[in-house]
């Protein structure tokens, strides 16, 4: 956390057990976390394939697309 942005990176889940609300229960706690010690925004850097992850929880793109390498990533942000 850098002031009143926290941050999270290397966000994923092992393929064989996607899709079992493992994901989603860290990143509510991600969410919890950074509120409790009083960041105002929360962002990570995206794969474009898993925005619409991101997106169920309020989070937003933000900035143009990029490149690591040859995987397209966004900026997803939201304000807590």
């Amino acid at each position: 956390m850098t002031g009143p942005e926290a941050r999270f990176r290397k966000f994923a889940t092992q393929p064989t057990l996607q899709c079992q609300g493992i994901g989603t229960r860290l990143l509510n706690y991600v969410i919890a976390e950074a509120k409790r010690l009083g960041a105002t925004t929360l962002w990570c850097d995206a794969r474009l394939d898993a925005a619409d992850f991101y997106r169920r929880f309020g989070m937003k793109p933000e900035g143009d697309l990029f490149y690591k390498g040859v995987i397209p990533y966004n900026r997803m942000a939201m304000a807590l």
